[in-house]
């Protein structure tokens, strides 16, 4: 018997169905072995990318430490040999502290320089320095330069106390900026002396 148009129609459409059928198979199959090839892939460099933050994590955490340690034997043993130095020598470190973090804090200060707006711009900058302040330290200072006299201890107390007043963040630091001041303490300072052009002292 001859099929019917409608039955070789139907037949053809099935025909047609099966082939479009086993093409999307076939393409599924590619793309699902395509997407396993690549996961080992992704999963090693992700792997690697985990690696090298540790290690980043690591050699962040050690270079933390050694700083930390640095800082405290600076601040300990080191600052104690240095309270047995002779008084010139350890008043001349005090200066050069002094001046070494009012340049961090961005202050263009020398002694007998502009004493009187340095003092100002110190005593707006800083809540806890007080007005006259600054301009007490650099008489000490040059008491003991240009006068040739030693500081007595409560005079030498008076240095360091405003030293440690330049030491510490204000309100609204940047953490940049209490980085440079934590570690401030980690670079030498020149304590040799200095030729000196300008003097308030010597003028008076």
């Amino acid at each position: 018997m001859v099929g019917s148009p409608d039955s070789v129609q139907k037949n053809v459409v099935l025909e047609n169905n099966s082939l479009s059928a086993e093409q999307i198979t076939g393409v599924e199959n590619r793309k699902s072995k395509a997407g396993e090839a690549v996961l080992p892939v992704l999963r090693s460099v992700s792997l690697f990318l985990l690696g090298l933050l540790g290690v980043l994590l690591i050699l962040l955490t050690l270079l933390v430490i050694a700083a930390e340690a640095a800082r405290i034997i600076c601040l300990g043993p080191a600052a104690k040999k240095q309270q047995k130095e002779r008084p010139g020598r350890r008043i001349r470190r005090t200066e050069a502290r002094i001046y070494q973090y009012l340049c961090l804090w961005g202050i263009d200060a020398g002694l007998g320089w502009e004493t009187a707006a340095t003092d100002a711009e110190l005593a707006r900058r800083f809540p806890a320095v007080e007005p006259g302040e600054y301009t007490r330290v650099c008489h000490l200072i040059e008491k003991h330069i240009y006068g040739e006299s030693l500081l007595s201890p409560y005079e030498e107390r008076t240095l360091n106390h405003f030293l440690e007043k330049l030491m510490e963040p204000v309100p609204g630091c940047s953490w940049k900026m209490r980085l440079k001041l934590r570690y401030a303490c980690l670079r030498r300072v020149n304590t040799k002396k200095k030729k000196r052009k300008h003097s308030a002292f010597q003028q008076k």
